[in-house]
């Protein structure tokens, strides 16, 4: 028979691993880079006006996906910019603007777009 100190061992050690899987989620992945594509029907990507949430609307390297809360956001290939609205809150890690004619104006009135703290090193 097992003795109650040892059980108690046990069942802490199964719950520290366990709380070690919840830390490891909550941490989660680390954030995609992706750039802002106007046109998310077509590979490739293209400046221009936008829903920033739409489907499809980013495109990571290979294809064209959904932004998530956090991920870092790329703006301008060359092309005109324009408005991208928000139809809710959202969390961007960091943006970049790269070269790009006329403006970019981003959010909706009553909406936010929140930036991450930066890290220093």
């Amino acid at each position: 028979m097992t003795s109650p100190a040892i059980r108690w061992r046990a069942i802490a050690a199964q719950i520290t691993a366990q709380i070690a899987v919840l830390l490891a989620l909550a941490a989660g992945a680390p954030a995609a880079t992706i750039t802002w594509d106007a046109d998310g029907t077509t590979g490739g990507v293209s400046d221009g006006a936008g829903a920033w949430l739409g489907s499809n609307q980013w495109w990571d390297g290979a294809s064209n996906v959904n932004w998530s809360s956090g991920d870092d956001g790329v703006f301008g290939v060359g092309g005109t910019g324009g408005a991208v609205t928000l139809s809710s809150a959202t969390t961007a890690g960091s943006l970049m603007f790269n070269p790009f004619s006329g403006t970019y104006t981003l959010g909706t009135s009553g909406q936010t777009l929140t930036l991450r703290p930066m890290e220093s090193n």
